[in-house]
């Protein structure tokens, strides 16, 4: 959706949300750095923009259909073929 995110650096959301680059993070639980960050996508278009575009980007590269089946079709050769950390 091309929409910069805050999110909390907790769990795998630093996976996908990566600090300045595709969103911003905050230490779970803070409110003062929370407010600080949204408050700085509100009044900073550029900032906003360039991270919601850099979002998309990594979602459509690294999350679509394609790509995740891509990926377990790779895992399903390695562990027919016997592959060593293939699980087989």
């Amino acid at each position: 959706m091309e929409r910069a995110v805050v999110a909390s650096r907790a769990g795998d959301l630093p996976e996908v949300v990566r600090h300045e680059d595709t969103g911003l993070l905050v230490p779970p639980g803070e409110l003062a750095p929370l407010t600080a960050a949204v408050l700085r996508l509100l009044n900073d278009d550029d900032l906003r923009r360039r991270l919601g575009q850099a979002g998309r980007r990594l979602v459509l590269d690294a999350y679509s259909r394609e790509h995740m089946l891509k990926a377990t079709e790779e895992v399903y050769a390695r562990v027919l073929a016997g592959a060593p950390g293939g699980g087989a």
